[in-house]
């Protein structure tokens, strides 16, 4: 009955009944396709620990930073923050940060390098940041590129702040522009 009904209306009608069909004929392929894509997450969270990092992996880097930006919020001129980036290495073999590069003279690595990341530990590198009178009211962003003894991509870690204006009569010394490069 309801075939009879659906053949006898317009062209979009015989379209519905084409979907309705091959819909009773294929209806287990979503069914599948929805597995698939369940066992590639289990399979991923088993062996990477997350899925990002299997993504990480599968895109060739060796470290993953769990949060690869942030946002300091505001930051008055010269005031020195510290930023810190958890990084974990996602290979199978031991990576060494041999050099990172900066922006921005305002950001200085803490960490002395080389430094050398088991697989699967951790570790948190640290920078300070600064910035000068000239930046007060802008919202700024510097980046850091991180180098490693590998030949994957280089991972690039952004923050950014709002700076606010100096304080009458307490002014700190600004941080003198550097990379960092293992020796």
């Amino acid at each position: 009955m309801v075939n009879l009904l659906l053949k006898n209306l317009s062209m979009s009608g015989k379209f519905m009944w084409l979907a309705w069909e091959f819909f009773k004929a294929f209806k287990w392929v979503p069914l599948l396709a929805a597995g698939f894509v369940i066992l590639l997450g289990i399979i991923a969270v088993s062996f990477f620990g997350s899925i990002p990092y299997a993504i990480a992996h599968m895109q060739g880097f060796t470290l993953y930073a769990d949060m690869s930006q942030t946002d300091l919020g505001k930051v008055r001129v010269w005031e020195k923050r510290q930023v810190r980036f958890r990084l974990r290495n996602i290979s199978l073999e031991p990576v060494t940060i041999i050099g990172v590069e900066t922006t921005c003279g305002c950001t200085v690595l803490k960490d002395q390098l080389p430094l050398s990341i088991k697989p699967g530990n951790s570790y948190e590198l640290t920078f300070t940041f600064s910035v000068s009178e000239k930046l007060a009211g802008k919202l700024f962003h510097t980046s850091a590129r991180v180098f490693t003894n590998t030949s994957g991509p280089i991972l690039t870690l952004v923050f950014s702040a709002q700076v606010e204006g100096v304080d009458q009569g307490k002014q700190i010394a600004p941080v003198k522009p550097s990379t960092t490069i293992a020796q």
